[in-house]
């Protein structure tokens, strides 16, 4: 069965570079210029999963301006994922409320990415880690069919 090790190295290939190209992301979004926003909504949003397992995540959306034109941008952090604990999401939501002024950390080369919580994030490097693990386990299959 050679089709099982050859997805195995490309869904790590893509989770690897997705992961690193977000890490790189959080890295650069520390330096970015600062400009006042405010928030527009900020809710609780809950997710069934496939197995019905419920996740939470919060929702925030919050505009800004960059010279002359406005922005809208919903990006709280880059380890911001769904939770099973409502708690975390309830957490964020109360630290972000709708109307409150907030500072927002946007790419100057487009102001249209923006991040409430600029810098490093662990979320993107276990990407990394996992697409990594992924494509060597396929790389070693497929030398072990051969």
């Amino acid at each position: 069965m050679r089709v099982l090790p050859l997805v195995l190295l490309l869904v790590g290939g893509v989770l690897a570079f997705v992961g690193w190209r977000l890490g790189g992301e959080a890295r650069a979004s520390a330096a970015w210029p600062a400009t006042d926003a405010v928030v527009e909504s900020a809710r609780v949003v809950e997710q069934a999963e496939a197995n019905e397992k419920r996740l939470f995540r919060a929702a925030i959306r919050y505009r800004y301006q960059v010279g002359d034109t406005r922005y809208s941008g919903e990006r709280v952090s880059y380890d911001m994922a769904p939770s099973p604990q409502p708690g975390m999401a309830r957490a964020i939501v109360e630290r972000y409320p709708a109307g409150a002024s907030v500072k927002v950390f946007y790419d100057p080369s487009d102001p249209s990415r923006a991040v409430l919580e600029p810098g490093g994030a662990i979320a993107p490097w276990v990407l990394v880690g996992l697409g990594a693990f992924l494509a060597v386990a396929g790389a070693a299959l497929f030398l072990r069919s051969r």
